[in-house]
């Protein structure tokens, strides 16, 4: 999302694709449609995706991933196994 912004990134970024392709991966849709280039930054900026349709284990860490505030990610992906 800081990026989509314009704002500098750092490897929380990484730690917010990760989990957009985890979240792909598990439930088999996109974490944020759009047909458009335009149509998916302006749905990355404003919803939230749905972590009802993702396997329990992982919800809490897909939620750390993606966190639209930095801050609230995971601070190194090293992190992520103590969430599963």
């Amino acid at each position: 999302p800081e990026q989509a912004r314009g704002k500098s990134v750092d490897k929380r970024a990484d730690i917010w694709a990760f989990g957009v392709v985890l979240f792909e991966i598990v439930t088999g849709t996109r974490a944020f449609p759009g047909d458009e280039v335009s149509d998916v930054l302006a749905s990355v900026l404003t919803r939230e995706p749905d972590l009802a349709a993702v396997p329990q284990p992982v919800r809490g860490l897909l939620a750390r991933c993606l966190a639209k505030d930095p801050k609230k990610r995971l601070r190194d992906i090293g992190d992520a196994m103590a969430l599963v």
